[in-house]
């Protein structure tokens, strides 16, 4: 089989190479790419390629990498440029990389931004293709920090549309949709370029497809059917790719078989291939909580932390879905033990609170956390490194947030403040912080500093209706003892119009959802007819994610309960393939509904699971791409979004 071969003739090409890469396994291709570059180590391709693999090649010690691209750069001058491009490149896209400068999402303009816009000042001479690359990444950079793009734009339309521009970004220019114009461009990519498909599929229009559409279906069609039959991996996992973007579901399933039996280690797409959808489920797919728990207790021991932690995440998972409180804690007390990370110690410790139990263990795992986030945080780096530092920031201040409010709640105000002060200064100053600040303030009597930093916290939006009562309550009490003409309220609108003049233009409103049509227990109903906030989960029996998230769904379900409707919209292309399904699955606390593929062109997602928060009003006020079971940014967007 194609992965019984060495790792020295795993990669033969570029191709074999990215298609490592693309499964997660860049420690497999990067001794293949530093070969190749031993000997043309002024291969721009190759050096690109290495810095990819690199920033996900887990088998080298982060902080040696930086190092590493620094001494290759001075060895070889004529590709520094090229190397600060790919830096920044990564950057932009927020590719976790310590190599270089991110590791966690950027979510807000910061000093990442002028360090970036810096390396793409100038353009790369003579090669049009990087000029073209540099010149995206220079406006995509742009816009995320709110700068002006306007001049960028024009400049790199004219660019794509010449005539020796790359068939891929010529693709890009006009309206959008395909004509006939575009059709060689098309083939080009088939024959010389086809990890640019994705460029071509964007361009479809699934409703009502043009001539011009439906050959160039027909032509990639053409190229998948005999690589998806071929022996190189990449080749099949393109064509796999290709057949789901044609909505060729049930060949895409058979495809992805095949590739299994050619590389059984991929795990992206054993990911996807978890179990058949008409087989026994795994146990932790199983959605009833009785059912699921009583099979983990005959399960297996599971060999590595990946399996290990499934099953600790399906067992706390029913647990809590079941009312067992006491045992779902024990359950993640001894979660954050045995594999510690983010998810599971921030977990913990909030249901420690909640509980008002075992706080000093969630004090330690608080501690674990905000000493890891912090290392990275306050290590100086490389210059260029300010991205790294502020996704570290963004944990740090989170986990001190957390550890504040615990503190709090076991007697120790001081060394909350101490915990927030620190928050605000390396996090940013966010409405519910600068609250919990200053009800801390409070709670230690400084009534001044109280007073100013409550009404500048309240002057913003804090989702968390409980803390935007306490704080409000607490100003009361504050401004009694001093004299204002319109009391708290008047003390937070002044501190609201004080910072109105220091903020940027306000955010434009959500958008509305579309008015999908549901079939929900056999009957067609629109999405609007139901009543409140609504979550969708768009989801499928072919997805293996999907089914492995949905039991925590149910959790989530029973624990928000008439707040909000969930429902669990299918989009498999045969609505029985779906009923086949939630037929064995019991009677879950959210809803089943089928509404088919057009539901993932309706709210724009190409991949699932993908979750949408809806207000009362049904505008869509969070989306989630691929939340599984035990992960916390469900939670965090319905909380953002609704409250609660």
């Amino acid at each position: 089989m194609w992965i019984a071969l060495t790792v020295a003739a795993l990669a033969t090409d570029l191709h074999d190479a990215r298609y490592l890469i693309e499964s997660y396994r860049a420690a497999e291709a990067t001794p293949w790419i530093e070969a190749r570059m031993s000997e043309a180590p002024d291969d721009p391709t190759l050096v690109s390629l290495w810095l990819v693999a690199l920033s996900q090649d887990g088998s080298r010690p982060h902080s040696l990498l930086p190092g590493l691209v620094d001494r290759w750069a001075q060895a070889h001058p004529s590709l520094r440029a090229q190397i600060a491009r790919a830096q920044a490149r990564l950057v932009a896209t927020r590719t976790a990389s310590l190599v270089t400068t991110s590791i966690m999402p950027l979510r807000e303009p910061g000093p990442w931004c002028d360090d970036t816009l810096g390396v793409l000042e100038d353009l790369p001479e003579g090669d049009l293709a990087a000029q073209i690359e540099a010149l995206a990444l220079r406006r995509e950079v742009s816009a995320a920090c709110k700068r002006d793009v306007t001049a960028d734009e024009a400049a790199l339309a004219a660019l794509r549309s010449r005539p020796d521009a790359p068939s891929s970004e010529r693709l890009r220019t006009g309206d959008p949709g395909l004509t006939n114009e575009d059709l060689p461009l098309v083939e080009d990519i088939l024959t010389n370029d086809p990890w640019s498909i994705p460029v071509v599929t964007a361009l479809f229009h699934d409703d009502h497809p043009d001539p011009a559409e439906e050959a160039a279906r027909a032509a990639l069609l053409a190229w998948a059917t005999p690589a998806a039959e071929g022996d190189r991996a990449w080749q099949v996992s393109l064509a796999m790719n290709v057949l789901g973007s044609l909505g060729d579901m049930g060949r895409r399933h058979q495809v992805s078989l095949r590739l299994q039996e050619l590389d059984p280690e991929n795990l992206r797409n054993n990911w996807n291939l978890s179990f058949s959808p008409h087989e026994r489920a795994e146990p932790t797919h199983i959605i009833d909580p009785a059912a699921r728990l009583k099979a983990l207790r005959h399960a297996p021991r599971p060999e590595g932390d990946w399996e290990r932690s499934e099953l600790h995440n399906g067992r706390i998972d029913a647990l809590t879905a079941l009312g067992r409180s006491r045992a779902a804690l024990a359950a993640l007390d001894r979660w954050w033990r045995i594999s510690p990370n983010y998810d599971a110690n921030f977990t913990f410790a909030e249901t420690a609170m909640e509980q008002g139990r075992r706080l000093r263990a969630a004090e330690a795992a608080l501690d674990d956390t905000v000493e890891a986030a912090l290392d990275p945080y306050l290590w100086p780096g490389e210059p260029g490194f300010s991205a790294a530092r502020d996704g570290w920031a963004a944990y740090a201040a989170q986990a001190l947030e957390l550890r504040a409010r615990l503190h709090a709640q076991r007697g120790a105000p001081r060394s909350a403040a101490d915990d927030l002060q620190l928050a605000l200064a390396i996090g940013g100053a966010s409405p519910a912080r600068q609250t919990q600040l200053g009800l801390v303030y409070d709670s230690l009597r400084w009534r001044d500093q109280a007073r100013l930093t409550l009404a500048v916290g309240l002057a913003g939006e804090i989702s968390d209706g409980d803390l935007r009562a306490r704080g409000t309550e607490a100003l009361r009490v504050l401004m009694a003892d001093v004299w204002s003409p319109d009391g708290a309220e008047g003390y937070i609108a002044a501190a609201a119009q004080a910072l109105a003049a220091e903020q940027p233009k306000a955010a434009e409103p959500p958008p509305p959802a579309p008015d999908l049509t549901l079939v929900v227990d056999g009957v067609e109903r629109p999405l609007s007819s139901f009543e409140g906030p609504v979550i969708l989960d768009l989801w499928a029996t072919w997805c293996g994610p999907c089914r492995q998230s949905l039991p925590h769904l149910d959790t989530l379900a029973r624990r928000w309960g008439d707040a909000v409707t969930v429902l669990a919209v299918s989009v498999d292309d045969d609505p029985e393939d779906a009923s086949r399904y939630t037929s064995g699955q019991g009677t879950p606390a959210f809803q089943w509904a089928w509404a088919g593929y057009g539901a993932m062109e309706a709210f724009g997602v190409h991949g699932i699971p993908a979750y949408f928060v809806l207000d009362a009003e049904h505008r869509v006020v969070g989306k989630v791409r691929g939340a599984g079971p035990g992960g916390r940014t469900l939670e965090e967007a319905v909380k953002a979004g609704l409250g609660i």
